[in-house]
């Protein structure tokens, strides 16, 4: 890890920072972003938002302020501010590299196989029962996640070209800035200062990545994809380096299912069903082969920048 990364009192920064980013991105930014949004919206916002199976298509643009400033507030400006005046972190000391354009394509290539590769592990996640003395929780959990499955339907539901490009900026840039800002760049650092092990910081950072996002339904093949972002980061030192893996998983996904809507493609990523077995397998092997080529690559950079 970076010296530069170092903070005195880690515990602390990560549990701050935490809490920053839980009452920024799940309350405070959500009703900034609702108070923004009400004068341009016909109806009532809220309820709406509570319940959006009852809510209109014009709802679109609301919802893409509220989101978008629940990313600012949460993800960036809130953790920011603390480490910025409390700590005296800056963000270019995350930024300890270039982020080559072979490295980006390798990353993009092997985050398009994990797509795959991560099909059956959503399958199974969405269609998962639970015990008898659980099955509260369960009616709980899948109301949220129908709820949030809507919501995101709406999101990604597009009128115009312009729509789709609002899309790209709100649901794939600032997610793929801000929560890799947060979730790699603060609390996967702190959390490796504290445990001194590498490994347990990219997996818990990649448990809580997942939980903000409260789908439950959807919480392992995300933590899953939480772990190869930790790794990237780990592996490269450079913070560009997952921000550029989350922004092309989240574009493409959005391509996929605006290529759908207007009846270019037939493949819509967010259906339920698992890719086949003679697609997974290819992808298992060449996503093996693309990790170890980028690990490849890391050491030959670290390698390199020890020797000057």
């Amino acid at each position: 890890m970076n010296s530069r990364l170092k903070v005195d009192h880690p515990l602390r920064s990560f549990l701050v920072v935490l809490v920053l980013v839980i009452g920024g991105f799940t309350l405070i930014g959500p009703a900034v972003g609702i108070a923004l949004a009400t004068p341009f919206y016909s109806g009532n916002l809220m309820e709406d938002v509570l319940q959006p199976l009852s809510a209109p298509p014009d709802i679109f643009g609301a919802l893409m302020i509220i989101q978008a400033t629940a990313a600012l507030l949460g993800l960036i400006l809130l953790p920011l501010a603390y480490i910025t005046l409390t700590e005296h972190q800056r963000v270019r000391d995350l930024l300890t590299g270039r982020a080559d354009i072979p490295v980006l394509a390798v990353v993009m290539l092997a985050g398009l196989c994990l797509q795959v590769l991560l099909s059956p592990v959503a399958y199974w996640n969405m269609h998962m029962e639970f015990p008898e003395f659980l099955k509260e929780f369960e009616t709980w959990a899948r109301q949220q996640e129908d709820m949030r499955m809507e919501l995101t339907r709406l999101l990604t539901t597009f009128s115009s070209h312009g729509q789709f490009a609002v899309a790209l900026l709100v649901v794939a840039v600032l997610p793929g800035i801000g929560e890799e800002f947060v979730f790699r760049g603060i609390l996967q650092n702190r959390l490796e200062q504290i445990t001194g092990n590498v490994h347990v910081a990219v997996w818990i950072s990649a448990i809580l990545f997942s939980a903000i996002h409260v789908q439950f339904f959807g919480f392992v093949p995300r933590m899953l994809l939480g772990v190869f972002f930790g790794y990237l980061y780990a592996g490269s030192g450079n913070l560009l380096v997952p921000v550029f893996a989350h922004f092309a998983h989240n574009a493409v996904t959005l391509l996929m299912i605006y290529l759908y809507q207007l009846d270019i493609s037939d493949i819509h990523p967010d259906e339920s069903e698992a890719a086949p077995l003679y697609l997974v397998i290819p992808a298992a092997i060449i996503f093996s082969g693309l990790l170890l080529y980028l690990q490849k690559l890391f050491l030959a950079k670290q390698k390199h920048e020890i020797t000057g």
